[in-house]
């Protein structure tokens, strides 16, 4: 699939998923498997990879941490997170 073809369409329509400043928090991780989901500020789950993690962060994830993300549609899973970054907070 080409990137021009991963253009979000998740859910049927690429408006459900708006893919800039996309954040949530890690709502399961299934260590086994190297998946997990993701529940965004709107409350809906959307599946994801370890290899989606940056910078190898995937062992860091627990569940609540605040995470910054974008979609795209997988042919496989439907609508799946990427490019999945851990928000440090200011201490």
């Amino acid at each position: 699939m080409s990137s021009a073809d991963e253009q979000l369409v998740g859910c049927g329509s690429a408006a459900l998923w708006d893919n800039e400043l996309m954040t949530g928090r890690i709502k399961s991780v299934v260590r086994g498997q190297g998946i997990g989901y993701i529940r965004d500020d709107l409350g809906r789950d959307v599946f994801f990879h370890k290899g989606d993690v940056v910078n190898k962060a995937y062992n860091d994830l627990q569940i609540g941490t605040p995470v910054k993300f974008d979609v795209i549609e997988d042919s496989v899973s439907g609508a799946r997170a990427q490019r999945i970054r851990p928000i440090r907070r200011a201490k």
